[in-house]
């Protein structure tokens, strides 16, 4: 029916886990909820929730039946309600929400100045190639210098989303990023960060550990990883290891795969997921980082480099004045 943003995910886990942990039941919760949502899709979702709660349906069931929720939200609702920890579960989903958040914001934070950085180095470049064009009564063109540098980033992600998102290619597509020297390890470490945050909440809310491995390759947001799920549950029904399973994957780091077995060992798996996503949060960020500076100095040599070629055919023109005036 409708999507919900991940600030409205927040507030609504945050404010259901407060409320039930208070002691207020559920249909009174969605009701609170509801009313303060201001109106709109979600407030009339959780009002139709909370009468279907009041004919007997539980949680899980009411919001599944308005559409738009997400899917590991649901699951974790369900989980939570069948084993009496649903506070703790929508306490950790709106830690998950959180997560997803942060590493948006800082994302679009990071890449800001050096999108200002190509943005200027376009119309440096088409201002350079103007100069050129008047000075020599011809040469190259300063709008066709400005479609093609505003236009391919644009082209390039809309074929990207046009990949993923409608032909539904986002397994090739990301098979190719995660190869690639710094994006690959920015998309690595979400996926990773993402996998052991869903694992541990899943593991926690007492999932059936085939289900949640599948559904926490699905939680990467990550083609290459879903398209493993199969192959993964594979590899757990026949060796009942977690650690087999990952590996049968083949994108799981060496030093993953040995947390993850001393952890099997130890039966302390839970707790290691929970160390692992905060390890993979803190090097996706640190990943990112290198990802912008990297980014911005592509920009600024390529930019120096398109510079120097002008300048240095001008000054050619220039001698070839000079020698066909002396002639």
């Amino acid at each position: 029916m409708f999507g919900i943003s991940r600030k409205r995910m927040i507030w609504l886990c945050r404010s259901m886990a407060t409320m039930l942990d208070a002691g207020l039941p559920v249909s009174r919760v969605l009701t609170v909820l509801s009313g303060q949502s201001s109106g709109g899709r979600l407030s009339a979702a959780l009002d139709a929730a909370r009468r279907r709660v009041e004919g007997g349906a539980t949680l899980a069931e009411a919001l599944r039946a308005q559409g738009g929720f997400p899917s590991l939200f649901l699951q974790l609702v369900e989980a939570g309600e069948a084993s009496g920890t649903l506070e703790r579960a929508l306490r950790e989903l709106t830690r998950y929400f959180e997560f997803q958040h942060r590493v948006w914001r800082r994302f679009l934070g990071r890449i800001a100045y050096p999108a200002f950085q190509y943005i200027a180095a376009v119309a440096v470049i088409a201002l350079v190639t103007y100069i050129l064009a008047t000075l020599t009564n011809g040469g190259g063109s300063a709008l066709g210098v400005l479609l093609i540098g505003y236009g391919t980033p644009l082209a390039l992600i809309a074929l990207y989303v046009f990949a993923v998102g409608v032909l539904g290619a986002s397994r090739p597509c990301h098979e190719v990023i995660l190869r690639l020297p710094v994006l690959g390890r920015v998309m690595e470490a979400l996926a990773l960060a993402r996998f052991s945050l869903v694992m541990y909440l899943l593991s926690e809310a007492a999932v059936p550990v085939k289900q949640a491995l599948a559904r926490s390759l699905e939680a990467t947001g990550n083609g290459a990883f879903a398209a493993r799920a199969e192959r993964a549950v594979a590899a757990i029904e026949d060796s009942g290891n977690l650690t087999d399973a990952l590996r049968a994957t083949g994108l799981f780091p060496a030093q993953y795969l040995d947390i993850i077995a001393v952890a099997e060992e130890s039966g302390k798996t839970t707790e290691r997921l929970d160390w692992l996503a905060s390890h993979y949060a803190d090097r996706s960020e640190a990943a990112l980082g290198a990802l912008v500076t990297a980014i911005a100095v592509l920009i600024w040599v390529t930019v120096a480099g398109i510079i120097i070629y002008f300048i240095f055919k001008i000054f050619m023109g220039y001698i070839g004045a000079l020698n066909r005036a002396v002639g």
